[in-house]
């Protein structure tokens, strides 16, 4: 017969592994389930085929709901993709996104009938196919970023 696994912690004063109170296991899980909502938040959420133009989009609506919040510290890179993207990937990528994001940055300023040809094309990058042309796929991305793509609806 399999014994029931017990979660147990190291008691300073003792120096023996003691179970962890039934109360204070509750409280660890409430703990942790809130650590995972507040990272979900924070998770930025794209359509499949989406533009990096949609994808600030949504990075600035979720700064918008951190200010003020007990998050607050996290306004400058909300979501974390700046620090994401240096710890994951070539410098020439996150270079490059944060040039993409300036720029896109730049352009909210102007009408959409007033891009040049070149502003066309950076307002109409696709996130995925940037990365895939770079050697990242897909996975990749959800993986070492905070974006995850909706799954495509099957008809």
């Amino acid at each position: 017969m399999k014994e029931k696994f017990v979660p147990q912690f190291l008691d300073p004063e003792s120096g023996e592994m003691k179970p962890i109170p039934p109360e204070r296991l509750a409280e660890i899980k409430r703990e942790e389930k809130d650590l995972e909502k507040q990272e979900r938040a924070k998770t930025i959420r794209l359509k499949q085929g989406a533009t990096f133009a949609e994808l600030f989009d949504a990075e600035n609506r979720i700064a918008e709901k951190i200010e003020g919040s007990e998050d607050e510290e996290d306004v400058g890179d909300p979501t974390h993709l700046v620090s994401e993207l240096w710890d994951n990937f070539d410098e020439d990528v996150v270079l490059e996104v944060l040039d993409f994001k300036a720029k896109l940055e730049a352009l909210s300023l102007k009408k959409p009938e007033e891009y040049t040809e070149e502003e066309k094309k950076l307002a109409n990058l696709n996130v995925a196919e940037y990365f895939h042309n770079k050697g990242y796929s897909v996975e990749d991305i959800e993986t070492f970023l905070p974006i995850k793509f909706k799954k495509k609806k099957q008809t």
